[in-house]
């Protein structure tokens, strides 16, 4: 009977926390590292460019945006970081 008296929208938020959290750990449990890459020089062993953009104030090949995030284990790459690099 309980369950018909709690509206679905008022729980959701709860369980996306709970979820996020579990995320969070297992990461950290499984030595799961993010590959976070903005300002650093592009290295496609980590890093999968999406496209190129011109900008003089930066450096050749800089990474100039992230636009998903990577992960790695160690040294393997689980996923590579998407980035948008400086023209070489």
């Amino acid at each position: 009977m309980l369950r018909k008296l709690i509206h679905p929208i008022l729980v959701l938020p709860f369980c996306l926390y709970i979820n996020s959290q579990e995320v969070l750990l297992s990461k950290a449990n499984n030595n799961i590292e993010e590959i976070d890459p903005l300002g650093d020089k592009f290295d496609p062993n980590f890093h999968e460019a999406l496209s190129i953009k011109e900008d003089k104030s930066k450096q050749v090949e800089e990474v100039l945006e992230v636009i998903q995030k990577g992960y790695k284990i160690q040294e393997r790459v689980i996923r590579p970081a998407l980035v948008i690099v400086n023209k070489i």
